[in-house]
């Protein structure tokens, strides 16, 4: 007969810490052949992304995230492995009010701007490689989020620089959006 597998308890601290802890990741790769006149004429393999995610519950709704990345093509080709995000994670902190009003990242976030950098890891994103300029690294700083009914808006405030963790003057990047589900009368119907 087959064993009964025992289910987790809820609670995060009620758990055994090895159950508080998730880690993925993907990798994506590259067969590139330009001609004669590109970057790689007689073809090459290129790493496009190599990613390893790591998020620790500390809490109910607060973890911590650590991204662990291989460099993207053509660029720092002096380092072999890097991070990426890293932040404090506080979901859904009014949830005495209602789910997802605000959640907070602290710590070296992806910046939200524009609408690309939501699907720029490669098993996200329809391209084979980013749409044109790429202004959404990550950068420190704290974002805030949430939605109430069918709005919902994101905002940033990141030092503003490519230094890790080495900028401290009173410049500081500002990023907000608002975005939501079209008036139902406006979608068009598929039959």
């Amino acid at each position: 007969p087959a064993m009964a597998q025992e289910e987790a308890p809820a609670h995060v601290l009620a758990r055994p810490w090895y159950q508080n802890i998730d880690i993925w990741g993907f990798g994506a790769f590259w067969l590139a052949k330009s001609g004669a006149d590109g970057t790689q004429p007689d073809a090459g393999f290129l790493i496009k992304e190599a990613s390893l995610f790591v998020e620790a519950q500390a809490w109910e709704d607060v973890a911590f995230f650590f991204e662990f990345r291989a460099p993207p093509p053509l660029q720092d080709q002096t380092t072999s492995i890097r991070t990426g995000e890293v932040y404090a994670h506080f979901r859904n902190v009014l949830h005495r009010w209602g789910d997802g009003l605000l959640g907070i990242k602290v710590g070296r976030i992806d910046i939200p701007f524009g609408e690309e950098y939501l699907w720029q890891d490669a098993p996200d994103n329809p391209l084979i490689s980013q749409s044109g300029a790429y202004p959404w690294l990550p950068d420190e700083g704290i974002s805030l989020y949430g939605h109430l009914g069918g709005i919902g808006w994101v905002t940033a405030v990141v030092d503003g620089t490519m230094g890790r963790s080495l900028e401290d003057d009173a410049e500081k990047a500002v990023a907000a959006k608002f975005y939501g589900t079209p008036w139902k009368p406006l979608y068009v119907s598929a039959s």
